[in-house]
C-alpha cells in the first residue's frame, strides 16, 4: 500500500478512537509524503476542529480547495472553523457552508452524507448572525430609551420652571407621568412581540414537536421528521403514531414542498433553527 495512504488509515483509526493529536500527526505525515491529495488536508482539518485549532482548519481547508475547488468537506470544515473561532466570522462561515451545500447537490452519495450536517450548521450560523443583529438592536433601543427619558425629564423641568400656578404644575406632572407610561408601554409591547415567537405547527414533527429538517409523509397524510419516525417504526411497530394506521418505512415519502417552505421560513426566522 502507498505509504501516504497507510498514514491516512492510521490517522483515521486515531480519529475514531478520539486521539485527535495523534490523528493530526498521522495526516501531517501523509501530507508530507503526498501534498497533492486534498483528503489528507481535510482529514487533518477535521482533527484540528476537534482540538479547537481553528486557524489550522482554515489553512488546511483552503489548501484542499486549491487542489479541488468543489470539495464539499473542505468548504464544510472552512465554514465550521469560521463560525467557531473567536471572534467568529459569521458571514465567512455562511458563505463557505452555502458553497458546501451547493457542491453537495452535484456529488451524489459522497456529497449527500454531509448534507444534513451542512444544513444544520448553516442554520445555526444564520441564527448566530440574527442573535448578533438582535443584540445590537436591543442596545440601540436601550440608548434610545435613555435618551427619550432624559429628554422628557428636561422638557418637564422647563415646563415646571415656567409654570405660574400650582394647578398648572399639577397638570404638567400628570402629563409627564402619562408620557412616561406610554413610552414604557410601547417599549414593553415591542419586547413582547419579539418574545412571542412560535413556529407554525405544520413545520413541527408530531412526535418531537421540534422543527423538521427532513419531513417525510405517511400514507395517512401526517408528516414527521424522517429519522424520528423510522426509529418509532423500529421500536414500537409499523404504525402511524397519530392515526395508528399500518405503515412501513418503504411507504414514507419526502415532503419536498414542506421542506422548501421550512427552509424559506428559517431563512426569514433564523432564531427558530433549534426550536
Amino acid at each position: 500500500m502507498d505509504p501516504a495512504e497507510q498514514c491516512k488509515l492510521r490517522g483515521n483509526e486515531c480519529f475514531l478512537r478520539g486521539k485527535f493529536d495523534a490523528a493530526i500527526d498521522c495526516f501531517t505525515e501523509a501530507i508530507t509524503l503526498n501534498p497533492l491529495n486534498p483528503t489528507y488536508y481535510t482529514n487533518r482539518a477535521l482533527s484540528a476542529l476537534k482540538k479547537g485549532r481553528f486557524q489550522m482548519v482554515i489553512t488546511d481547508s483552503k489548501e484542499a480547495l486549491k487542489l479541488d475547488s468543489s470539495y464539499v468537506k473542505a468548504y464544510y470544515c472552512l465554514g465550521m472553523a469560521f463560525g467557531k473561532k473567536e471572534p467568529p466570522e459569521i458571514e465567512e462561515a455562511i458563505a463557505a457552508l452555502k458553497k458546501a451545500l451547493d457542491h453537495s447537490n452535484g456529488q451524489g452519495d459522497s456529497g449527500k452524507k454531509f448534507r444534513d450536517d451542512i444544513e444544520r450548521e448553516l442554520a445555526f450560523a444564520k441564527k448566530r448572525r440574527w442573535e448578533v443583529v438582535d443584540d445590537e438592536r436591543q442596545m440601540r433601543n436601550a440608548r434610545l430609551q435613555e435618551y427619550l427619558h432624559k429628554a422628557m425629564h428636561e422638557f418637564t423641568t422647563r415646563q415646571m420652571q415656567d409654570a405660574t400656578s400650582p394647578g398648572e404644575r399639577d397638570r404638567i406632572k400628570a402629563e409627564a407621568e402619562t408620557r412616561k407610561r406610554e413610552l414604557q408601554d410601547m417599549l414593553c409591547d415591542d419586547d413582547m412581540r419579539r418574545k412571542r415567537r412560535e413556529v407554525p405547527d405544520a413545520f413541527c414533527c408530531k412526535i418531537t414537536l421540534s422543527i423538521m429538517r427532513e419531513p417525510y409523509i405517511t400514507p395517512s397524510g401526517i408528516t414527521y421528521e424522517r429519522a424520528v419516525l423510522v426509529e418509532h417504526l423500529r421500536k414500537n411497530g409499523e404504525f402511524d403514531p397519530v392515526t395508528k394506521a399500518a405503515v412501513s418505512a418503504s411507504q414514507l415519502v419526502p415532503n419536498i414542498a414542506l421542506k422548501s417552505a421550512i427552509h424559506a421560513y428559517l431563512d426569514d426566522n433564523p432564531w427558530a433553527c433549534d426550536y
